[in-house]
């Protein structure tokens, strides 16, 4: 996450918050950016999708029989937040509904929102991985002081 210190004061998006803590324009770009997203989803749903590798195993793990292959459907969209992103209420063929994180499924390129997904999951897997390097970084940083 960004500080305040970080951002010109003029970018900050006063508005939104007030005098003492405004909330900077950068994270209401991003946040606005998700909930247009969840909107066209919304009005696009049910939305046909596949599950990614990761997403495969771990569904077999709990006794699933699903592919790369298998057609699930999105059924509902929600925003939570910065740990989660987006995440999809989604149904497969024995009708069983569980929920994914939206970066886990692969939308067909033919759907009329499936660059604008796919544009999605790109930067959500660049922001966690970046998250993930700071975070060991800091891990490191704080074992060498020690």
């Amino acid at each position: 996450m960004l500080s305040l210190e970080a951002i010109p004061k003029e970018k900050w998006d006063i508005p939104l918050g007030d005098d003492d803590n405004p909330i900077p324009l950068i994270e209401f770009e991003r946040a606005s950016t998700e909930l247009e997203l969840i909107e066209e989803m919304e009005s696009h749903l049910p939305i046909p999708v596949y599950p990614s590798k990761e997403l495969c195993q771990l569904l077999r793990q709990q006794g699933k029989n699903i592919d790369i292959n298998t057609e699930l459907k999105i059924t509902k969209v929600f925003d939570s937040g910065d740990a989660g992103g987006i995440v999809c209420s989604i149904i497969e063929e024995n009708k069983q509904v569980f929920v994914v994180s939206l970066t886990h499924l692969r939308v067909n390129p033919e759907h009329p929102l499936s660059d604008k997904i796919l544009a999605y999951q790109k930067q959500r897997i660049k922001n966690i991985s970046g998250s993930r390097k700071r975070t060991l970084s800091r891990r490191r940083k704080h074992r060498r002081r020690k």
